[in-house]
C-alpha cells in the first residue's frame, strides 16, 4: 500500500526507489503536476545510476510515448515533452549515453556522439533494441542485458533450456494437484477459465 506523503518535503531514501519510479512520479504526471513529477523521477534515476548497466535497465523509464495514459507508460521523456524541454537538458543525459553498452549502439547503428547531441535518436534506438529482443527471445523470459550482448547462439541455448524447464513444469502432475488444492481453498477460482499453457514456437 502507498501511504500519503508530503512529496515536496519528504526525504527520499534509496529504498524508496521503486515507489518513486513506478508510482509517485507517474501518478503526478497523470495529475498534471509535471514539475514535481519530473524532479521525483530524476531523483529515482539518480539512485539507479550508481549501478553498472543502469542505462539499459532504466531505458523504458527514460523514453516511452510522449502521451502516456497509464502509470505504466510514463517516462522522463513524457515529463520533458509536457514541459517543452529536450532530454539533452537532463543533468544525467551524457552519463546515461556513456553507460549504454557498445553493442546496443551497434544494433541501432547510432553513434554515441550523435545520440549525445540528439535525444530524438532515442526512439529509433529503443525500436532497434526491441526488434533484436523479439528476434532472440522465445521462452517468455529474459536475462536482461545479456540477451543482447551475448552471441545469438548463447542466447538461443539459454532460451531453449529455460523453455524446456517451463514445459516440464507445465506437464508435471504435481502442478495440477497444487492447482486443485488452491481451488478447494478459494472456491471463486474454480469459476475462472483454466489458464492457457505456454506454446512452444
Amino acid at each position: 500500500m502507498h501511504k500519503p506523503l508530503n512529496l515536496k518535503t519528504y526525504r527520499w531514501k534509496p529504498t524508496d526507489f521503486t515507489q518513486l519510479i513506478y508510482y509517485y512520479a507517474p501518478l503526478l504526471y497523470l495529475r498534471g503536476n509535471y514539475q514535481l513529477g519530473r524532479k521525483l523521477l530524476e531523483a529515482a534515476l539518480r539512485m539507479a545510476s550508481i549501478q553498472p548497466g543502469w542505462s539499459y535497465e532504466m531505458l523504458a523509464h527514460i523514453h516511452k510515448t510522449d502521451r502516456p495514459s497509464t502509470i505504466y507508460d510514463v517516462s522522463l521523456f513524457a515529463f520533458y515533452s509536457a514541459l517543452e524541454l529536450d532530454l539533452t537538458e537532463w543533468p544525467l543525459w551524457k552519463k546515461f549515453v556513456d553507460d549504454l553498452h557498445p553493442k546496443l549502439l551497434r544494433i541501432s547503428r547510432i553513434s554515441r556522439i550523435d545520440l549525445k547531441e540528439d535525444a530524438g535518436l532515442l526512439a529509433p534506438l529503443r525500436e532497434a533494441i526491441n526488434n533484436e529482443r523479439r528476434a532472440r527471445l522465445f521462452s517468455g523470459t529474459t536475462h536482461g542485458l545479456k540477451d543482447l550482448t551475448d552471441s545469438p547462439s548463447q542466447v538461443r541455448k539459454r532460451q531453449a533450456g529455460v523453455q524446456k524447464k517451463i514445459q516440464e513444469l507445465d506437464t508435471d502432475p504435481r502442478l495440477s494437484d497444487i492447482e486443485r488444492k488452491i481451488q478447494s481453498m478459494f472456491l471463486e477460482l474454480a469459476k475462472l477459465p483454466p489458464p492457457g499453457r505456454r506454446q512452444s514456437k
